[in-house]
């Protein structure tokens, strides 16, 4: 054990001991979860509060890391049901990029229970529905968690992590908060800095909203900043040291909803409800995305049939696309079980709050909402394939420069080899 790392704790929580405590093993590690619903009806997508047209705010996370140590997302999942859950993989990990961590998973896979018909067959996964919680309590909500039943959510993951993998710049400023002896050896200090806000008068809370409306403006400064720069905590154990200083930008930031791009590659609009990644080795983009999307070396997505979709490319080897020798490509919208019904006056308080708005679970099949559109890939040559969530190639043909789907073919995702008989 001399020479194996050592994490001491997996979840700090909102708690700057405890961050503290986390802070002396070899690497830091958290983990999270929540769902984006909202009980604000003046929100654009009540009951939902997509990422895309907000802020990627993650309960804690986007402060959890430390300078000089690995930083891992030891598991990360939201609670199903969640109508645009394409946008939760890219959301998380360009956020992770920007801010330098080292890696991440999605927790769980799912057993055949709950992600098939009772057999990991292909044709199963198809048959199967999604494992949709009825109850708030540890009997039931964890059914949300299973993902790889999800096509939605599996076509993201590969995409996602092909674009983590190849390399994705980090913000371009690094902020460091250092806290010392002064705060955490003192418990006034438990929620990284003076101070508690009382509640609004009549408010109610869902998952992860509490913290925002009660925590001192500290934690608005944080999550602000985590997509503004590298934001990292850091501890200073010298006796003199102050209870906090700050090294780089870390300015109040009222919230506003133009553009941030403090990455070379990510932009975050949530004016324009969309949420890009663009560099040469891969395109994303996720939200709004029905007028399409332009991306540097004439990469284009084109005008889409349905409002909310990801579009995904990468190569396979890290190398810009046009050079690649095989290209990764998909192009989903939304999916949730046959008669599957959504009550939003009835969601609650608390991060399982909306599990409370689920009427019925529905039933398989799941019906996907498949966007129809365009895909201009200049010197991107080859075999197209596509492939169904089954695993079955049901279309294949040379690689022209431009892809069209249509919204009743059944992509999960195409690949685009160099050679027409390479596989």
């Amino acid at each position: 054990i001399n020479g194996a790392p050592i994490v001491h704790n997996t979840h700090a929580d909102l708690n700057l001991h405890a961050h503290y405590a986390s802070s002396g093993g070899d690497t830091l590690s958290c983990g999270v979860y929540q769902t984006p619903y909202t009980t604000d009806k003046t929100k654009a997508f009540y009951p939902s509060k997509p990422f895309f047209s907000e802020r990627p705010y993650f309960y804690n996370l986007n402060f959890q890391s430390m300078p000089g140590k690995p930083f891992i997302v030891y598991e990360h999942s939201f609670f199903r049901p969640y109508p645009y859950r394409a946008e939760w993989v890219p959301a998380l990990t360009l956020m992770a990029a920007g801010l330098g961590w080292d890696a991440l998973y999605l927790y769980s896979f799912g057993q055949r229970f709950a992600i098939t018909d009772g057999n990991y067959s292909g044709q199963g996964f198809k048959r199967a529905a999604l494992p949709i919680p009825t109850a708030t309590n540890h009997v039931g909500y964890t059914a949300g968690f299973h993902s790889g039943g999800d096509e939605v959510l599996m076509a993201t993951l590969a995409l996602t992590s092909q674009a983590f993998l190849n390399g994705i710049a980090p913000n371009r400023e690094t902020t460091v908060v250092t806290f010392g002896p002064g705060a955490w050896r003192e418990m006034v200090y438990q929620r990284y800095a003076i101070g508690r806000k009382k509640l609004p008068d009549g408010l109610t809370l869902a998952g992860g909203e509490a913290e925002w409306h009660s925590m001192p403006d500290i934690y608005q400064r944080f999550m602000r900043n985590s997509i503004r720069s590298k934001l990292s905590v850091a501890f200073d154990a010298d006796k003199n040291a102050p209870a906090m200083r700050v090294t780089g930008p870390f300015s109040p930031c009222a919230e506003d909803r133009a553009a941030v791009s403090a990455s070379p590659d990510i932009c975050w609009s949530p004016e324009r409800n969309q949420v890009i990644l663009d560099n040469s080795t891969s395109k994303i983009a996720v939200g709004i995305l029905k007028d399409g999307v332009p991306f540097q070396d004439n990469v284009r997505l084109s005008k889409l049939s349905c409002d909310f979709a990801f579009f995904g490319v990468a190569s396979r080897d890290g190398k810009p696309l046009r050079e690649s020798a095989e290209v990764i490509l998909t192009l989903v919208g939304k999916g949730e079980n046959t008669d599957f019904l959504f009550d939003p006056a009835k969601i609650g308080n608390g991060a399982l709050g909306h599990i409370q708005g689920v009427v019925s679970r529905g039933h398989g099949p799941v019906k996907m909402t498949r966007p129809a559109g365009s895909v201009e890939l200049p010197g991107v040559t080859g075999t197209l394939r596509c492939y169904d969530f089954a695993g079955v190639c049901y279309r294949e043909e040379p690689m022209s420069g431009t892809i069209h789907f249509t919204a009743d073919e059944s992509l999960f995702l195409a690949i685009v080899t160099r050679g027409a008989n390479s596989r």
